[in-house]
Order: structure tokens, then sequence, then C-alpha cells
């Protein structure tokens, strides 16, 4: 929201204040907002007089503004249970939900190409859905897993009953918690490889016709990374040119894996002692740091030995 206030326009008389909160501070809409504030707009005819203009710039700077991990945008759907009142305790409750209510949303925003970047290829349910991957990596338990597959099934059926399309078959719908799956059937937003994207951005494989190894890497390589992370698109590409690629982790399997090394030639932790994940994380500078400096050690030994001579 702070990033937000370099970009409105000096004209909207918006002020940010009565809308700022501080991180991990609990607020009340009741106490904490005033119903009645209009943002300095003195006429709904105003509002959407300015609306459009806004709309357009959002469009053509909504690339910049991703890039520059500014949020611009806040939308608001509702969801209500079977009596038509607003569900709380989500996610949990969504198990109750009975209607989507997207009716206060400005048409216009429909007029807007929103691209989400995806750095999964999940879908949103069953065993590689949201819920069941990426749950337990925040921490969630078997419980909490089934709980949430439940809330988000049932929030695919709803979507379904109401937009006629199955969201839970959206290839990258489980992304960010099932997000990618929402925007998509309720906003049109197409959905593309976070990756694909930003290689074909930074002329990745042009870059590729001019270089003899590929070094990436991540905090975990493992089978999700074959899922379309960063390391699995940029090793893609590199062997799409017939080069080496070396990955760098923070952890990696115990046993070999055979579906890894059909992309990463060497695999390669960076930490040099046993260590707890606090640890770890205070250390990966220093640790990438000192393996990578061993990489390009191993490499001028290998490049300074004269060419072996015929026998």
């Amino acid at each position: 929201m702070r990033n937000l206030a370099k970009h409105l326009p000096a004209t909207s008389g918006f002020d940010l204040k009565h809308l700022l909160v501080e991180p991990d501070t609990k607020i009340s809409l009741k106490r904490d907002f005033d119903p009645k504030y209009t943002g300095g707009f003195k006429s709904k005819e105003g509002a959407l007089a300015e609306l459009k203009p806004n709309i357009e710039r959002m469009a053509k700077e909504q690339e910049v503004l991703s890039a520059g991990d500014t949020y611009a945008l806040l939308l608001v759907f509702q969801a209500l249970d079977a009596a038509g009142k607003d569900l709380g305790g989500l996610p949990a409750s969504l198990v109750d939900l009975a209607r989507i209510d997207d009716t206060g949303l400005d048409p216009r925003i429909r007029q807007v190409e929103l691209t989400m970047l995806c750095d999964v290829d999940n879908k949103l349910l069953g065993g590689q859905g949201s819920a069941a991957v990426f749950g337990p990596q925040k921490g969630a338990s078997a419980d909490d897993v089934n709980k949430l597959e439940a809330a988000l099934a049932k929030f695919s059926a709803i979507a379904m009953q109401e937009k006629g399309s199955n969201m839970s078959e959206l290839v990258s719908g489980g992304a960010a918690g099932g997000a990618a799956a929402g925007l998509h059937l309720f906003l049109g937003a197409r959905l593309a490889g976070g990756i694909d994207h930003f290689l074909h951005l930074t002329h990745f494989n042009e870059a590729l016709q001019h270089s003899d190894l590929v070094i990436t890497g991540e905090g975990s390589i493992d089978e999700q990374t074959l899922q379309g992370k960063g390391p699995f698109g940029v090793a893609v590409s590199a062997k799409a040119h017939g080069l080496p690629v070396i990955g760098l982790a923070g952890r990696l399997p115990l046993e070999n894996n055979t579906s890894l090394s059909k992309y990463f030639d060497v695999l390669l932790a960076i930490g040099n002692e046993p260590s707890g994940l606090v640890a770890a994380l205070q250390s990966t500078a220093s640790n990438l740091k000192r393996t990578a400096q061993e990489i390009g050690n191993l490499l001028a030994i290998i490049y300074s030995r004269p060419p072996s001579q015929p026998a």
C-alpha cells in the first residue's frame, strides 16, 4: 500500500493515511475505519470518471508494478452461505459456501488484460493439488490438508455452478493456494509460466548461444522442481541448446533421482556441515559464495590442463 502512494495521480485527492495498516497489526473495520470515507471524491460520477484513465494506466504498468513488488489493486468477492450471510473463519468455512457474489466489481476490470505468473503447474485439487502439495510446506497437518481440500473442492463446485467452468482441471490452477484458478475463472486472467515469461523477457535463449555451462538453483531442488519451478525452466532451455547444467540448493534428495538427472548434470548442496533450518538460512549467502568459488576452482583446473596428446 505504501508503494501504491507513489503511483497515484496527484489529482486523485486520495489520502492513504486512512487505509494504511502496519504489518502484524490487528484492526477492526468498525473501530479503525470510517465507512463514510470517500477517498476525497465528492460524487460517484467523479470517482467513475477518474477510474477509466486509471484502468488504462494499470493495464500499461501491470508488469512494472508486479516487478517492483507493488500491489495496487484489492478485489473483494463475497462468500455467502445458504442463508445469504458472509462466511467467517475462512478458508475452512468454505465447505458451507453456497454463492459467490461478484456483483460489486466494476465491469471495466474485465477490460484489463490480467496475467498471473505461476511457478508451478499443479491443479487445484487431488494428490498433486494445492492443499496436498503446498499445505504441508506451510505447516499444515494431515487433518488440515483434508479440511483445505474439502474447502477448495466446495469452492470449485460452486464456481462451476455459477460460471459453468471446471476450475479444478485448470493447469497451474493450484498456484498461490488456488488464487490462480479463481482469478482465471472470475476475471479471465491468463495463467502463464512464470519462468517462461522471465526467460523470454531477459532474452535467455539468446544468451545460451554464447554459453558453455549453465548454473541455476533454488532453496530445495526435488520432484516439485519439475512441476514448473524456475530452475526447471532454466535447465530445459539449457538442454535444448545441448549445455550441461549444475543445480545448487540448500536441500537435495538423499537418494539419486533419475527424473532430476535428466535435466541437472550435477546437483550440489551448498551447506558444508549439518545444521538446522534457521542456521542454514542465516548462512545462505556465505555458503552460496563458497560453493560458487569451489565450482570456479574446479573449472579452472579443468580448463588449465593442456590438451592430451595422441598416443
